[in-house]
């Protein structure tokens, strides 16, 4: 049962949207990410439909901080885990052994691991040659220590991204929805497949990310 009082969560309006990708480089340069493969923010973009009708739809995300994180349940080394004051899902890099498991089982694709340019290559205690550890967004939990909004909701130039607790979310986007109560994004992942395409039960994560979706 989440605590609506506690966990933090995103808000995210795609028709205010423009795709500039502000935040996804106040994302990188907060947390010092060398250019790589590595992404803790990404922009998606969906066309549809044919000239003279189409649409584009902006779709931006991260690390949703699910209530019930797959990453948690797939990691064996027990490297990541949910702070019970907010929610936030963290990695802990000492323990992570860099064996995937965890990409494979998020629907979302959060977690992410760097290539040699991004940052040298670590030594695994697991296997005798070295590697790249877990990364992916911690909500900047180094700015909300200090009173400060995460670096993707501070950049963002449209205001269309927002953060705070879910009780504060849904008073102040009343009309928000989520995929938990069959709201749809366009762009979004739906979590009855992780992205090694294995089925999943339906909404079982229930992702911290609420959204004013752009009609179709």
């Amino acid at each position: 049962m989440v605590d609506r009082t506690k966990q933090l969560a995103f808000y995210f309006d795609q028709t205010k949207c423009m795709g500039c990708q502000t935040c996804v480089v106040a994302c990188k340069d907060w947390n010092k990410l060398q250019p790589g493969t590595a992404k803790l923010r990404k922009l998606h973009v969906t066309e549809m439909g044919t000239f003279p009708n189409v649409s584009v739809f902006m779709t931006v995300f991260g690390c949703n901080h699910c209530a019930n994180p797959a990453c948690i349940e797939a990691c064996p080394f027990e490297a990541i885990y949910k702070r019970p004051e907010d929610g936030i899902v963290v990695i802990d890099r000492d323990k992570c052994q860099g064996n995937g498991s965890c990409k494979s089982a998020c629907p979302y694709d959060a977690p992410q691991f760097p290539d040699d340019e991004q940052e040298a290559p670590q030594l695994s205690l697991t296997t005798p040659t070295k590697g790249h550890k877990m990364v992916k967004c911690n909500m900047c939990i180094d700015r909300v220590a200090i009173g400060q909004k995460p670096a993707c909701v501070a950049a963002c130039l449209t205001r269309a991204i927002d953060f705070g607790t879910v009780e504060y979310i849904e008073e102040k986007y009343p009309d928000a929805q989520t995929v938990k109560n069959n709201g749809n994004l366009v762009g979004f992942p739906e979590d009855t497949a992780n992205v090694a395409g294995n089925l999943t039960e339906a909404f079982r994560t229930t992702p911290s990310f609420y959204f004013k979706p752009r009609h179709i």
